[in-house]
């Protein structure tokens, strides 16, 4: 009797824990026979994840009659509160889990149905249906609905609609700023410059910086005032419009500007007496105070750098500076590896990885203390891209760097990235900070570019060395990456930036980058390419961990 009654509940469990994978196997067989199974899984995210990748399956397939037996019953709240969203604001919270499932698109219907155009623009700003609705109702919007249209539709593709609004003075403005025109923007600026802060459309906003008014409240319009003052190279008042857009990137770009143009002095002396808390401003006073002689004030800077839960180009220099980089590497148990394990290779088997990501976000966004769960998950299972965004959501959660580091900065492909290393002569711990920052260690990564694989290569870059078409061969694409590094590195043996530079930006730009009476790592705050300065300091930044964690190793 006693055998019998320890048998059940053990049967009975074994079943718990497999019975989702049986279900899952036969969805994903044959989703339109088994679909109807999909309520039986008992995990509520792993469910909602499923529903939501097969709620746009049969939306495409054109399969409605799946979709409202299915979908929209599952959860009682949807039915009940679907029609009441479109009617009463106070349900717009229920917004959210109609994005999620098939029923956004009877959402959208009704809402078209219903000429509500104002609640298409908030809910589903890129939806077809939308534009359709604005360009339909666009001559019957009047002028107390125009604020709302400006700000949900100036900077998409609806500018041809404005010309048919109310001709009142807002409109006049908001034409002004489409069309340039600085007589209508000089007269009306001061009434209507809140309206700024919604406008995306950059080429508009740099032109509107010249009329902005130097009080503006919004940090967005006193950026782009900024920008028109560092285009006239009014450096000192573009430097407060920068400190009020709460802007640091622009702020030490300008002091670096100002160093270059007036010998470092002058952005040592201002740095000095900068009382703004930005990372990098506090970076490069701690270094002016330094060289000052005032290092007890510099080092006390550096150590406050250094103990920010923060993997920041400066808070990382800091800990360089200091001796103060760790990591743990401690092992993490983790229970239901096994279960989750087989769930993963199976959805992976289907080609369906991004049900099982879906359902970790889901879960981590539910309980924020799943983040290190799924780091060492992804970790064992070798996806590093993921294991990176669960170290960086540890991070943000407040555990410890130290503890994080693992995730953050993994060591993938060892074997590979030691043969490159060694062939080309480049560092291996560059090696893995250029593939970490190209592509998060993700081997099938195309970039908007076309960039391919773990090293990011453009196919001329990969047919120098191959003629086969594998760029996104792990081996082969880390060997042409370490080639191609190596080459620039050689250009430019006098500083290790200026070869990763080149790697992102070509030499012809770094040549003509000329650096002139500033340190090199103010220098690198000016470089005119965005990208590449952000890409310069990442690849830096990682290269000096990755020493010290393959040295430690």
């Amino acid at each position: 009797m006693y055998k019998k009654a320890l048998f059940f509940p053990i049967f009975f469990i074994f079943i718990i824990l497999y019975s989702n994978i049986s279900i899952i196997e036969k969805i994903l067989k044959e989703p339109e026979k088994n679909i109807h199974l999909i309520n039986n899984i008992d995990n509520i995210f792993l469910r909602a994840s499923i529903k939501s990748y097969y709620a746009d399956y049969f939306y495409e397939k054109g399969n409605k009659k799946i979709l409202k037996s299915i979908f929209i019953p599952y959860d009682s709240l949807l039915e009940r509160n679907a029609l009441k969203i479109a009617k009463n604001p106070q349900y717009e919270n229920f917004v959210y889990i109609l994005k999620n499932t098939g029923y956004k698109i009877f959402f959208i219907d009704e809402l078209f149905k219903k000429n509500d155009w104002k609640k298409m623009i908030i809910h589903f700003p890129n939806a077809m249906k939308t534009r359709e609705c604005i360009l339909k109702n666009s001559e019957i919007i009047d002028k107390d609905k125009i604020e709302i249209f400006a700000c949900g539709i100036l900077s998409t593709n609806f500018n041809d609609s404005m010309y048919s609004l109310t001709n009142d003075s807002l409109y006049i403005f908001l034409n002004g700023i489409i069309k340039e025109n600085e007589f209508i923007i000089s007269k009306l600026m001061k009434k209507y410059e809140y309206l700024l802060q919604y406008i995306k459309d950059r080429n508009k906003m740099l032109f509107a910086g010249a009329y902005i008014d130097d009080n503006i409240e919004f940090t967005k319009p006193a950026y782009y005032r900024g920008r028109y003052y560092e285009k006239e190279e009014e450096f000192e008042k573009a430097l407060k419009m920068y400190l009020k857009a709460n802007d640091p990137e622009a702020y030490i770009r300008i002091i670096a500007k100002i160093g270059e143009h007036s010998f470092r002095s002058k952005s040592d002396s201002i740095l000095l007496k900068d009382e703004s808390d930005f990372e990098s401003v506090l970076y490069h006073k701690a270094k002016a105070l330094y060289f000052d002689g005032k290092r007890g004030i510099a080092d006390s800077l550096f150590l406050y750098l250094s103990n920010l839960n923060s993997v920041s180009f400066y808070c990382v220099r800091a800990r360089q500076i200091i001796n103060k980089i760790s990591t743990n590497n401690k092992k993490y148990t983790l229970k239901g590896f096994d279960k989750y394990k087989e769930i993963f290779l199976k959805l992976q088997e289907y080609d369906k990885e991004s049900i099982f990501n879906s359902f970790a976000d889901k879960t981590y966004r539910a309980n924020k203390n799943t983040a290190k769960y799924f780091a060492e998950f992804y970790y064992r299972m070798e996806i590093y891209n993921r294991t990176m965004t669960f170290g960086y959501r540890m991070l943000h959660i407040g555990i410890p760097v130290n503890e994080c580091s693992k995730y953050l900065f993994p060591l993938p492909h060892r074997k590979i990235f030691e043969e490159a290393a060694e062939k080309t002569n480049v560092d291996i711990a560059l090696l893995y900070a250029i593939a970490r920052q190209e592509s998060w260690f993700n081997p099938n990564a195309v970039s908007p570019a076309g960039a391919k694989g773990i090293m990011q290569l453009m196919d001329f870059v990969y047919e120098e060395h191959f003629d086969d078409n594998d760029n996104f061969n792990i081996e082969k694409n880390i060997t042409v990456g370490s080639r191609h590094i190596s080459t620039y590195l050689s250009m430019f043996e006098v500083n290790l930036a200026y070869g990763i530079m080149s790697y992102n930006a070509g030499p012809g730009n770094v040549m003509k980058w000329n650096r002139k009476k500033i340190d090199w790592e103010l220098y690198i705050e000016m470089i005119p390419f965005r990208e590449t300065r952000i890409f310069i300091k990442n690849v830096l930044r990682d290269y000096y961990i990755y020493k010290f964690i393959l040295n430690e190793s």
